[in-house]
């Protein structure tokens, strides 16, 4: 009798352990707020959506993000949270478990240095700057898969300010332009795959002005003057 009082008494605690351990999540503190493990499913399904912990309603630590792929939960995002603020260390994933970015966010803006990796690749894409507002904010890079850079530009407040330069994926030097809030303001000249001049002048707010200048094969066969629409020298 006692030896059946036992072996019911430790299947009665294997049941209840993990009740009780579920019993542990989604709980409130006494002001209501958000207070330790969390997590949700998707609607109507069993399959995981979020999963992290809260400090009286403030995210902290590790907090894993899932999407649903053929009905299941795949992990898509971590973000590891700062006590002290809003901002948390991110990372991004495809389905396969590949990175796709990495960076800091506050909130939902992304702030400092990130990075983008080309697809089923550690190799980086692009590199961006964002300012505590969330926009670009200096230089941004982009990446051919063979590690040369294909462009690199300057911003400022999200809006090209400064100089941009394009490049073939041999590294040639194709376009160099001057932007002055996301319009061509300024010298810009282009260049053809082998690195030949092809065209200069400048620009603004998008428009050319004055004199230009066009080649072909490194000789000037065309100057037109932009501000009277005039061709001025043209080779016979």
């Amino acid at each position: 009798m006692i030896k059946h009082i036992i072996a019911y008494g430790v299947v009665l605690t294997i049941i209840l352990t993990p009740l009780a351990a579920q019993n542990e999540i989604n709980k409130f503190d006494e002001s209501g707020k958000r207070h330790g493990i969390w997590q949700k499913n998707y609607p109507k399904t069993n399959q995981l959506r979020y999963k992290g912990k809260f400090l009286h309603g403030k995210e902290i630590d590790t907090f894993k993000y899932y999407k649903l792929k053929r009905k299941k939960s795949v992990l898509s995002a971590v973000k590891v949270f700062n006590l002290d603020n809003n901002e948390a260390q991110v990372t991004f994933m495809a389905s396969n478990g590949n990175v796709i970015s990495q960076g800091k966010m506050d909130g939902k803006n992304f702030i400092g240095k990130w990075v983008f990796f080309h697809k089923n690749s550690q190799d980086i894409m692009i590199e961006e700057n964002y300012n505590a507002k969330g926009q670009l904010e200096g230089k941004r890079s982009v990446m051919f898969i063979n590690g040369k850079v294909a462009e690199v530009a300057d911003y400022k407040n999200d809006l090209l300010n400064g100089i941009t330069k394009i490049y073939s994926e041999s590294g040639k030097l194709l376009q160099e332009s001057i932007y002055k809030d996301d319009k061509l303001d300024g010298n810009t000249s282009y260049y053809d795959i082998d690195g030949n001049l092809q065209a200069k002048g400048s620009f603004k707010s998008n428009l050319k002005i004055g004199l230009w200048e066009y080649y072909k094969n490194g000789e000037l066969v065309r100057k037109v003057d932009h501000d009277n629409d005039k061709v001025i020298f043209k080779k016979q």
